[in-house]
């Protein structure tokens, strides 16, 4: 019940900030800010997290899908809103490039989800039938990697 209300509780901040945020964001987008939040997709999330990962024996592809589908959510919507009640300077710039940031970021991690998933399992399917060890292997006694509880 709880896990179900917390769902519920970030489906309507998202709402929230796209209603409040976004709209009159769009009326002074710019090309900074469009690329300020590509770039916080891509190198200044997906960097850290291939750094982290290196040394564990994650194969490129590995990496690569943690970086893209890793850590996201609701933490830029929250800092955003601790920089805008401390009235800083600039709160406004910070507020439109937090909004097109997660906006962006939901619009191409939903959209690519599907086609990167299958992508991702064809090449572990692959993978994991050439290299019996593979590190992103399936654990012994589990033909269908899932967690005994989901089979």
């Amino acid at each position: 019940m709880a896990e179900c209300l917390a769902e519920l509780l970030a489906c309507l901040s998202f709402l929230v900030l796209g209603a409040v945020l976004l709209g009159p964001t769009l009326e002074h987008l710019g090309r900074r800010i469009i690329v300020y939040a590509v770039l916080s997709l891509t190198v200044a999330r997906m960097l850290p997290v291939a750094l982290s990962l290196a040394g564990t024996g994650l194969a490129l592809p590995t990496i690569g899908y943690i970086g893209w589908f890793g850590p996201r959510g609701l933490a830029p919507v929250v800092f955003g809103l601790l920089v805008v009640e401390e009235h800083v300077p600039g709160v406004q710039l910070l507020a439109r490039v937090v909004a097109v940031t997660v906006a962006l970021s939901i619009l191409l991690h939903g959209a690519s989800a599907v086609v990167l998933a299958n992508g991702y399992g064809a090449w572990h399917r692959k993978a994991a039938a050439a290299r019996p060890h593979l590190r992103e292997g399936v654990p012994e006694g589990n033909d269908t990697g899932l967690p005994p509880t989901a089979r």
